[in-house]
C-alpha cells in the first residue's frame, strides 16, 4: 500500500521507546544488541488512528529536545501501522553507534510521517545507555587496580558499625512506619482516600469516548447527515462528508424535461380557433360581431397570445376586443392605423390598448372567450369585411397531460380512462375507454379499436353486423369478411347493408327468378358477387357464412337489391328467430323450422307467432300469424324462384328474384 499523501494527514506521534532485550551482566566479549525497538501511536490532531496501511517514517537521534543537528537517522523506511499502533527496531538499517551514546547524559528521538514536518522529540528512556554499558564491557583492565590488592582497613573508615543507627545494624523499621503517621490512602491505596483530590470528568473515569464532552457529531453508517442534509462521500477518517438535499418543494414545475433528460415535458402551446370562420364585421353597428372559442380544462397558463387576421374597408374606423371567462374586456386595438388589414398578435409584439392578458399567467383560462369587431362609421350598412382568421394560443404548464419525445415502453399495464369529449381533428389519434371497448379518434368520429376494419383482404372482419358493431359510423356498401376465421387467405368481398334497421346485414344469397329450391342455406352456390347484380343465376355465400355466423334475423327484399326500393313496392320481409339453426338449412328440404316472428316493415317490432304452412323435404311456405296469408315460400315442384305473397302486399305470385340477408 502506498503511504498516504502528507496533506492528507496531520499526524501526531506518541512514542514509547523500549529496549529491544534486557542488559545482563555479560562477559566483556559478549556482544550488547545494537537496536532499540520503538513502538508508537500515529493519529490525527483529533486522536482519530491514521488509517491501516504502510507510511513512509523517518527516525533521527539528538542531543538536545529542539534545534541542533541529528546525531543519528534512518530512513524513510516503510512501516506497516495498524489501528495507529506502529512498532520499529531502530538501527534496522543505519546501525546504531555505541559511542553514540557514551558522551551525553540525555537523548532525544524525533520522528517524522512521509513529507509532514517532524513531530515533536521524545526523551529516550535509559534503555539505549544499554549500548554505553556495551563500551564497557569492552574495556581493556589489564592497568586497573583489582579488589584483591586492596587492604581490608582500607574501606574500614566506609562502613563503621559504630556509625550505623540501631535499625541498619537490626533491620527494624517499624519507627519509620508509624500506622497512626500514614494518610489514609497510604494504607488503602484507595484514589477515594486522597485529600483535595481534582475533580475529574467522566471520561476519566470510565476511558468511554462517549462521556466526552463537547464531542463533534460524527455520522455513521446506517445513519443520516441530519435533517436536510444527504450524503455526498466519506472523508479519509471514515467521517461522513454531507450535502445538503434536494428540495422538491424547491424544484421547479417545468422542470421535469431537465431531469428527464428530455424526454418528459408538461409544458405545451395549443392553439384554438373558432367553430366558424369567417366571421363578417357588421358596419356602422356599435353592438359588433363575436366570435366564440371555448376552452378545455387543459391547465395553467404561462403565457396566452391572441392572434387576429381581418379585413375591412377602412381599419381606421374599427375597434377589436377580446373577452374573457371572467367577463373582463381586453380592448387590443383601437382605431389607430390606417389601411384595409389588421393582421397582429397581442399583447406580444403588439400591446394591448387596455385590459390585461398578461395577468391570465399562472391561471387557467377554462371557459369562453369572446372576439369582439365593432365597425363604428358608415361604409354600406351591410358587411363591411370580414375576420379572416383569429386563435387564441396558450402555452401552458399543465397539470393534466404530459408528452412524452420518445417510444414508451412500459413493463406492466397501462389504463386510459373515459374522457368523453367530441373528437375533433386536435383529438386525431386518441385513445379512450367507454366502459365496454376501446375507442380511437380519426378526427372526426370515435371508432372501436380492433384488429380488423373490413378495408383489405389482410383485416378482413368476421361479418358486416360485427364491422358496424366495432365502427357505428360506416356507411353501406363492400367490405372484406372472413367468417370462419383462422387464416384470411379465404376471405372475400361481400355488400354490407349498414343502413336498415341500424344497419349490420351481410348479403349472402340471390335467388333467381327460375330456382328450383334446394339446399340454398347450408351451402355455397353459383359466384357470389358483392355488387349484388342479378346475373340471372341464383349464387350464394351462405354455406360458410351461416355455419360461422351466429345471426337472429334474416330480410328479403323482391324484384331489387336494395331492401328500402323493395319496401316502397311491398316486396319486403324480415324474419326473427330465437333457434339460429331454424334458418342455416334449407329451404328445401326444411326440416323443423322453428317459431318465428315476421315483419314487413324496414325496422320497429316484430310480429309474433309466424306459422310455418309447409317445411319438408320438397317445400317450404312461410305464412303469416293464424295462417293468414304467405310471405316468401318455395316449392320444388318447378323452377318458380320466390313466391310474392299477400302478406307482404303482393299478389300470390312466383318467378320473382330476391336478395337475402342476415345478420
Amino acid at each position: 500500500m502506498t503511504s498516504p499523501a502528507a496533506p492528507l494527514l496531520r499526524l501526531a506521534l506518541t512514542c514509547a521507546v523500549v529496549a529491544a532485550t534486557t542488559v545482563f551482566a555479560l562477559p566483556t566479549q559478549a556482544a550488547v544488541p545494537n537496536t532499540v525497538a520503538a513502538e508508537g501511536f500515529l493519529g490525527s490532531g483529533a486522536g482519530v488512528p491514521a488509517p491501516d496501511g504502510e507510511y513512509d517514517l523517518t527516525f533521527a537521534i539528538y542531543g538536545v529536545a529542539q534545534g541542533s543537528n541529528a546525531l543519528w537517522s534512518e530512513g524513510p523506511v516503510k512501516v506497516v501501522v495498524a489501528g495507529g499502533m506502529f512498532h520499529y527496531l531502530l538501527g534496522s538499517k543505519t546501525a546504531l553507534n555505541a559511542q553514540l551514546f557514551a558522551t551525553l547524559p540525555q537523548y532525544w528521538l524525533g520522528v517524522k510521517a512521509a513529507t509532514d514536518p517532524e513531530l515533536p522529540r521524545i526523551a529516550l528512556s535509559s534503555t539505549v545507555f544499554a549500548l554505553r554499558a556495551g563500551v564497557a564491557e569492552g574495556l581493556d583492565c589489564s592497568g586497573c587496580v583489582k579488589i584483591g590488592a586492596l587492604d581490608a582497613g582500607v574501606l574500614a573508615d566506609y562502613a563503621k558499625t559504630s556509625a550505623l543507627t540501631d535499625f541498619a545494624k537490626n533491620a527494624d523499621l517499624s519507627a519509620y512506619a508509624k500506622l497512626a503517621t500514614l494518610a489514609d490512602v497510604a494504607t488503602t491505596g484507595s484514589y477515594a482516600d486522597l485529600s483535595n483530590a481534582p475533580v475529574l470528568s467522566k471520561v476519566a473515569k470510565s476511558g468511554l469516548y462517549g462521556d466526552l464532552s463537547g464531542t463533534p457529531v460524527v455520522p455513521k453508517v446506517g445513519a443520516s447527515c441530519g435533517s436536510g442534509l444527504a450524503i455526498q462521500g466519506f472523508e479519509a477518517d471514515g467521517k461522513f462528508i454531507c450535502t445538503a438535499a434536494v428540495d422538491v418543494n424547491a424544484l421547479p414545475k417545468d422542470g421535469i424535461d431537465e431531469i428527464s433528460n428530455g424526454l418528459i415535458h408538461n409544458q405545451f402551446v395549443d392553439s384554438f380557433l373558432p367553430t366558424k370562420l369567417p366571421m363578417p364585421i357588421l358596419d356602422n353597428n356599435p353592438i359588433g360581431a363575436t366570435s366564440l372559442i371555448e376552452f378545455p380544462d387543459i391547465g395553467v397558463a404561462q403565457k396566452l397570445t391572441v392572434t387576429v387576421d381581418l379585413k375591412n374597408s377602412n381599419i381606421a374606423k374599427v375597434q377589436v376586443s377580446v373577452i374573457d371567462p371572467a367577463t373582463a374586456e381586453h380592448v387590443l386595438y383601437d382605431k389607430s392605423a390606417t389601411g384595409s388589414v389588421l393582421k397582429t398578435s397581442w399583447p406580444t409584439p403588439t400591446p394591448v390598448v387596455s385590459g390585461n392578458l398578461v395577468a391570465w399567467s399562472g391561471k387557467n383560462p377554462v371557459g369562453k372567450w369572446y372576439l369582439k369587431v365593432v365597425d363604428s362609421e358608415f361604409f354600406n350598412n351591410g358587411n363591411d369585411g370580414e375576420v379572416t382568421s383569429w386563435s387564441i394560443d396558450i402555452e401552458t404548464l399543465s397539470n393534466k397531460k404530459i408528452r412524452i419525445s420518445g417510444n414508451l415502453i412500459v413493463t406492466g399495464s397501462v389504463q386510459v380512462g373515459n374522457e368523453d369529449v367530441a373528437c375533433t381533428a386536435a383529438k386525431a389519434g386518441t385513445v379512450r375507454w367507454d366502459g365496454t371497448m376501446f375507442l380511437g379518434c380519426n378526427g372526426t368520429a370515435w371508432g372501436a379499436l380492433y384488429g380488423f376494419d373490413g378495408k383489405t383482404a389482410t383485416t378482413p372482419a368476421p361479418n358486416c353486423k360485427e364491422l358496424k358493431a366495432h365502427y357505428p359510423s360506416l356507411e353501406d356498401g363492400t367490405f372484406w369478411i372472413d367468417p370462419n376465421g383462422g387464416d384470411s387467405s379465404d376471405s372475400f368481398e361481400a355488400y354490407c347493408d349498414m343502413t336498415t334497421d341500424g344497419g349490420g346485414w351481410t348479403f349472402f344469397a340471390h335467388v333467381n327468378s327460375n330456382y328450383a329450391c334446394g339446399p340454398l342455406f347450408e351451402q355455397n352456390a353459383g359466384t357470389y358477387r358483392a355488387d349484388r347484380q342479378d346475373d340471372n343465376t341464383t349464387y350464394s355465400k351462405a354455406g360458410v357464412l351461416l355455419r360461422n355466423m351466429v345471426h337472429g334475423e334474416m330480410m328479403v327484399a323482391l324484384d331489387t337489391p336494395t331492401p328500402a326500393a323493395a319496401k316502397a313496392v311491398n316486396r319486403f320481409v324480415a324474419y326473427k328467430y330465437t333457434d339460429p339453426v331454424a334458418f342455416s338449412y334449407g329451404p328445401c328440404p326444411c326440416f323443423g323450422l322453428g317459431g318465428y316472428s315476421y315483419r314487413t316493415a324496414l325496422a320497429g317490432p316484430y310480429t309474433a307467432n309466424g306459422y310455418s304452412n309447409s317445411c319438408a323435404a320438397g317445400s317450404w311456405y312461410t305464412r303469416t300469424a293464424n295462417n293468414a296469408a304467405y310471405l316468401v315460400l318455395f316449392n320444388n315442384g318447378g323452377a318458380y324462384g320466390n313466391y310474392w305473397g299477400g302478406g307482404m302486399g303482393g299478389n300470390d305470385s312466383w318467378n320473382h328474384d330476391g336478395w337475402w340477408y342476415v345478420r
